[in-house]
């Protein structure tokens, strides 16, 4: 009985020394703002819209219409360190193919308002939702909207996902080089551990019970000092009440991987659709593939919205 209280001591200590240790290197992966796709973008051309977020910050929006609509909207969320111009880059087709976007900025980006204290960063939190569904209430409310699908890329793409299952509301999302946080996390704690521990045996054997415990103790201290709750993307898709989906990623995308994007597959209800583009980096797929991007999102929007 010594024995084995000895042994729980010792884990127990080993744990405590390891959190000590390891623990502010691991948070400051949330706390450093990585902009893969900075703000290179005009003003849009189109109606300017303020509207709320559904906690009230103050957000600009613009409405680009398209004659042909009969009330098809896709509402565009752009990544993190751009803004609601980037609608340039990867939609600007929809506008003369019948669809009317609604682009904006999120908080804290372009002319939209921020909340005070609040750092926006890469990881998708419930902030950005509260964005998002104001964005949504908001194209709703207009006479001109019909039936509404949500383009999001990078960060705006996780937070399109974590809302697809607003089937009331949403028809269908197009998700650009999304990623769950959960995901991002588990690779980097065996990144990590590869490179603290030496031995191969040891590496490949640490207890699950610790990468969760991890795992938790780093989402609750970057919510703490980030001041919001990070989302769940997975545990929106494990709903299996998500409209149609199609999920682009980069094959060579070295800041998320694609496995994110064939895991988030996975969870996804059907129908769904996903395309790894060849030779693609992060946010990088339209400039790669600029002509198949352009058919297949106009397909997907095609047999998903009918207007």
């Amino acid at each position: 009985m010594i024995y084995l209280l000895l042994a729980v001591a010792v884990v127990v200590l080993a744990i405590v020394l390891i959190t000590i240790k390891y623990l502010p290197t691991m948070v400051r992966v949330f706390l450093n703002v990585r902009v893969v796709s900075p703000d290179k973008f005009g003003t849009p051309e189109g109606e300017p819209v303020d509207f709320r977020s559904l906690d009230g910050i103050d957000l600009r929006g613009y409405f680009i219409p398209s004659p042909g609509s009969r009330g098809r909207t896709v509402i565009f969320a752009h990544e993190v360190g751009s803004s609601a111009g980037s609608w340039e880059r990867y939609c600007r087709f929809l506008p003369e193919a019948g669809y009317n976007v609604f682009t904006f900025d999120f908080r804290g980006h372009g002319e939209s308002s921020n909340l005070q204290g609040y750092q926006p960063t890469q990881w998708p939190s419930t902030y950005e939702l509260e964005d998002a569904l104001g964005a949504i209430m908001c194209a709703r409310s207009r006479p001109d909207v019909g039936e509404i699908a949500l383009f999001g890329v990078s960060r705006g793409a996780a937070a399109c996902l974590a809302l697809a299952n607003l089937n009331g509301y949403v028809k269908a999302v197009i998700a650009d080089s999304a990623y769950s946080t959960e995901a991002v996390v588990r690779i980097y704690q065996r990144k990590w551990v590869s490179m603290l521990v030496s031995q191969t045996y040891i590496s490949n054997h640490v207890p699950s019970l610790l990468y969760a415990y991890m795992r938790f103790l780093m989402l609750k201290v970057a919510e703490y000092k980030l001041r919001c709750r990070l989302i769940s993307v997975e545990k929106s898709l494990k709903s299996r009440s998500n409209p149609p989906v199609f999920i682009i990623h980069g094959e060579v995308d070295s800041y998320i991987g694609p496995e994110n994007a064939q895991r988030l597959f996975e969870l996804a209800d059907e129908p769904k659709e996903l395309w790894v583009v060849p030779g693609a980096k992060h946010n990088g797929s339209v400039v790669v593939k600029p002509k198949e991007y352009k058919k297949r999102v106009l397909a997907f929007l095609s047999q998903h919205l009918s207007g």
